[in-house]
């Protein structure tokens, strides 16, 4: 079946695969709110970055899902950081991706340990895995940047019953 750009959704979810390979990054990130029980919150992020913005403003109108912004280098993000349109997201690429399929998998895993939560807390394991999770990502992300926030830190912090 083709869109209105005139390509089919097999080439186009194999194109945003590449590009995502390519220029993109999935990650869990890491937020501290003070003052409360529970204080880290995860959040997982797709990302793609082109100086460009068309491209990336054809990829939102192709998946209808996620944002394409400006950054003050003047390059284009596409984001995506809703839960089911990440998982919506993987569901496109995953077949496509040959350098960031793990990453996918990872992400995959994350989404549905957190959509089975829901709002409630995690307990000491599920938040061991979730941990484990992120920084699997981080690593294969290849990235030379540190967690801002490690396993130890995260785990004390928290309160458990």
């Amino acid at each position: 079946m083709t869109n209105k750009i005139g390509w089919c959704d097999m080439t186009w979810n194999a194109y945003i695969a590449g590009l995502f390979d390519g220029e993109g990054s999935a990650i869990i990130l890491t937020i501290k709110r003070p003052n409360l029980r529970r204080p880290f919150r995860f959040r997982p992020k797709i990302l793609i970055a082109q100086k460009d913005r068309y491209v990336l403003d054809k990829i939102e109108e192709y998946l209808k899902i996620g944002k394409v912004v400006e950054d003050n280098f003047n390059t284009h993000k596409y984001i995506i950081f809703n839960h089911e349109h990440i998982f919506r997201f993987i569901k496109k690429i995953h077949q496509y991706s040959l350098i960031k399929e793990q990453q996918l998998r990872l992400l995959l895993r994350y989404i549905n340990i957190a959509t089975i939560k829901g709002n409630r807390s995690y307990n000491r394991r599920e938040l061991n895995h979730i941990i484990t999770i992120r920084d699997n990502i981080h690593f294969l992300n290849q990235t030379t940047r540190e967690l801002k926030y490690d396993r130890q830190t995260i785990l004390e912090a928290n309160l458990y019953e």
